[in-house]
């Protein structure tokens, strides 16, 4: 629950700031969640999904990726969506406007998992094995973006992501 802290400034103070002036308190809006988010700890990355509906923190040192709904966009307003926990060595983060997440991981083998937060449902990719995913995202299409390495050669993946049994076909590769 929010909670009102009343504080008491001399009158004479020349540094006084109003909050209720500047609306600093209006602009930025969080719903309470049971705990802090990322328990606490430092957020060390922020993805928005390409028509900035959908915002994601990343905490390294929790292992936690926090969803945010934007409810408002020119006030800036957040509404908590739901916490997702994962494993070590994240290397890059993306998320689309319908809240599906791409991690990829694993300084050694660059993996990569995809994830529909809606009803955590695990989506694979249809690519060759050998695949090191390097970087992802989504365009304002919704197509998924994947550049990676096959052996020495740069492949650029362009994936629809109309889910298909749990599986995004590969639409084209430059």
């Amino acid at each position: 629950m929010s909670e009102v802290i009343e504080i008491e400034v001399d009158k004479n103070d020349v540094d006084v700031n109003d909050v209720d002036k500047n609306d600093v308190d209006k602009i930025f809006t969080f719903d309470d969640v049971d705990d802090k988010p990322h328990n606490g700890k430092p957020i060390t990355r922020i993805e928005t999904s390409p028509n900035e509906n959908y915002l994601i923190t990343y905490s390294e040192e929790d292992r936690s990726i926090v969803g945010w709904n934007v409810e408002n966009i020119d006030k800036v307003q957040l509404k908590f969506d739901k916490t997702i926990k994962i494993g070590y060595g994240t290397i890059s983060l993306c998320v689309s406007d319908d809240k599906k997440l791409c991690r990829i991981y694993d300084y050694d083998k660059y993996k990569i998992d995809v994830i529909d937060m809606n009803n955590k449902d695990k989506i694979t990719l249809s690519f060759y094995r050998k695949v090191r995913s390097m970087y992802c995202t989504f365009n304002l299409k919704g197509e998924f973006i994947l550049y990676s390495l096959v052996y020495e050669h740069k492949i650029i993946w362009i994936y629809s992501t109309q889910t298909k049994n749990n599986k995004w076909e590969c639409k084209r590769f430059y």
